[in-house]
């Protein structure tokens, strides 16, 4: 005898279920290898006017400049700080933002310069507690990079800043994540058309 027509379709929709749920679970299980940073160093500038102690750590997609830079001199001090150095593993187009925070001692504001592949991205000091937007962009290179950036600094005479320089990365949406929502979708279109097969068969035997 054959099958009523609804009674295949529930049978097509439960082997397309199973198949999306399986694939699925491949690429959840399947390793995802994210743009990570690799290393950072900072290389203080030799003839620098300023005394520092900097740290260069780092931890997933962000790396971090912290520590003093104390300008203790009669005068304004200005002039370079040092080299940031971060490396990359870039598996896709990574968007990247720098942000300064932090506390400048005294009551005179001092200024600064990010330099950027020759391209200085000013930014201000105010005294007391702050946070400055640097920079924001776009790596599209992949594969191991290295980005660096010059630190240049305006501090008032006998005034200390204390900070952080915040370098992070937020990566674009992988092929693999754009794969398993698509496997989602499709799930979920399986398990409504299965609702709609069950309703049918009920009100077919009524």
């Amino acid at each position: 005898m054959q099958k009523p027509c609804y009674q295949k379709r529930v049978m097509v929709n439960i082997r397309s279920f199973a198949f999306a749920a399986s694939m699925l679970g491949l690429v959840a299980a399947a390793p995802v290898f994210a743009t990570t940073i690799t290393s950072v160093s900072f290389t203080p500038a030799g003839d620098s006017p300023f005394t520092q102690s900097l740290t260069a750590t780092f931890s997933g997609t962000q790396a971090d400049l912290t520590g003093t830079i104390s300008c203790n001199s009669e005068t304004t001090c200005t002039g370079e700080v040092g080299e940031y150095f971060t490396s990359w593993n870039i598996t896709s187009p990574t968007f990247t933002t720098i942000d300064i925070s932090g506390n400048l001692s005294g009551e005179t504001a001092g200024s600064g310069d990010l330099i950027i592949a020759t391209i200085p991205e000013p930014f201000a000091v105010p005294a007391g507690e702050f946070s400055e937007p640097i920079f924001s962009g776009e790596i599209t290179l992949l594969g191991a990079v290295q980005t660096n950036y010059i630190l240049d600094l305006s501090l008032p005479a006998g005034q200390t800043l204390t900070i952080p320089i915040t370098y992070s990365a937020i990566p674009e949406p992988t092929a693999q994540s754009m794969i398993g929502i698509g496997l989602l979708a499709m799930i979920g279109l399986i398990h409504y058309r299965l609702r709609r097969s069950r309703l049918a068969t009920v009100l077919l035997r009524k």
